[in-house]
C-alpha cells in the first residue's frame, strides 16, 4: 500500500512532526511512504483548518483532525461531508459528540511520548517553577502563568516564542530533545492552558520528566488525563476576547503557592502504557488495515 503522508504545510509546528515522524517510525511492512502523491493509493492528512483542505491530493485520506472548534467553522455541515469521505477520521477530540453525528468512522485517540527519550533520571533539584511552550501568549495563557510565579518569587522558562516578559523569565528555541527533557527535569509544572482546545503534548512528556501538568478543566483534558494533572478554570470573559485574565493568573498563583504534587512512578508508568507511541501506533494502523 502506497501512503503518502507529508506535512503540509511545512510550517505547521513541532508537535504534528512529532505525530508524523512516529506514524511512520511504527508502521506495518505493508505501507510504503511515497513522496509524490500521484503515486499513492491513499493520503494520510493533518487538518488544523479549513485552509488544510486545499493540501489533498488524493481522493482516498485518512483525517488527523488536530483542533475543531478554534477552527474557522464548526458547522458539521461543512466538515461531515468532508469526514464522510475519508476513509476514517482520528482524533483526541470526540468528534461525533461535537458534530452530533455518527455518519463517518472514527477513531478517538491520544497523542504520546517516546518513554526513551523523555524519562526521569531523579538528579537534580526542581529550579524552575513553570516551563511553557508556545508562540502565542494570548491564546496559552503564558503572560498569566508568568505573572502568577512573580507573586511567587519563582521562575519560569518558555520552549517556543522569545518572549520578554522580565528577569524571572528565558526562553528557548530549536533545543534538542535531550535538552527539552534537561529542562522538564529541571521544572516542577508545565502548563498547556491552551485556550478552547489542543492535547498538549508537552504535558504527556513532562509527566514522563515528573514534571506535574497544569490544564484547563476542558473535557478533553479531563477524559485523557484523569487525576494526572492539575486544572484550573479559564476566565469567562476570554470567550469575549479578552486575551489576559487575573482571573487565570490568581488560580495558578494559588496552586503553585503550595507543595508541587509530586509525580510518583506509578503515575509514570500509566503515562507510558497510556501514552506510548508504539501503542497508540498499533491500534491505529490495526484500524487502517482495516478500511485500507
Amino acid at each position: 500500500m502506497r501512503i503518502y503522508a507529508e506535512v503540509l504545510p511545512k510550517s505547521l509546528g513541532r508537535v504534528v512532526y512529532r505525530i508524523n515522524k512516529n506514524l511512520k517510525l511504527y508502521a506495518p511492512p505493508w505501507a510504503e511512504f511515497v513522496k509524490d502523491p500521484t503515486t499513492a493509493d491513499v493520503q494520510i492528512m493533518d487538518v488544523i483548518g479549513k485552509g488544510s483542505l486545499e493540501f489533498i491530493k488524493n481522493d482516498n485520506y485518512v483525517i488527523l483532525q488536530h483542533c475543531f472548534l478554534i477552527t474557522e467553522t464548526s458547522d458539521p455541515d461543512f466538515w461531515c461531508p468532508i469526514f464522510d469521505k475519508a476513509k476514517i477520521v482520528i482524533s483526541y477530540i470526540d468528534l461525533p459528540t461535537l458534530t452530533k453525528r455518527n455518519s463517518f468512522r472514527f477513531l478517538r485517540t491520544p497523542w504520546g511520548a517516546d518513554p526513551s527519550v523523555f524519562f526521569s533520571s531523579n538528579q537534580g533539584q526542581r529550579e524552575l517553577t513553570i516551563l511553557s511552550t508556545g508562540y502565542v501568549s494570548s491564546t496559552e495563557s503564558i503572560e498569566e502563568a508568568y505573572r502568577a510565579v512573580v507573586r511567587c518569587e519563582g521562575s519560569m522558562i518558555n520552549i517556543g516564542h522569545n518572549f520578554r516578559f522580565g528577569s524571572r523569565f528565558s526562553s528557548r528555541e530549536n533545543i534538542s530533545d535531550e535538552e527539552l527533557r534537561r529542562l522538564y527535569e529541571k521544572s516542577k509544572y508545565v502548563i498547556g492552558l491552551r485556550k478552547v482546545e489542543g492535547l498538549e503534548l508537552p504535558i504527556i512528556e513532562g509527566l514522563l520528566c515528573g514534571a506535574r501538568g497544569i490544564c484547563y478543566n476542558a473535557d478533553h483534558y479531563k477524559y485523557w488525563f484523569g487525576d494526572l494533572v492539575e486544572y484550573i478554570e479559564e476566565d469567562p470573559l476570554s470567550a469575549l476576547g479578552v486575551p489576559y485574565s487575573n482571573y487565570v493568573e490568581n488560580q495558578i498563583y494559588e496552586l503553585i503557592s503550595k507543595p508541587v504534587r509530586v509525580v510518583s512512578e506509578e503515575e509514570k508508568e500509566l503515562v507510558r502504557n497510556k501514552f506510548s507511541w508504539e501503542t497508540i501506533y498499533k491500534r491505529i494502523w490495526e484500524e487502517l488495515e482495516e478500511v485500507l
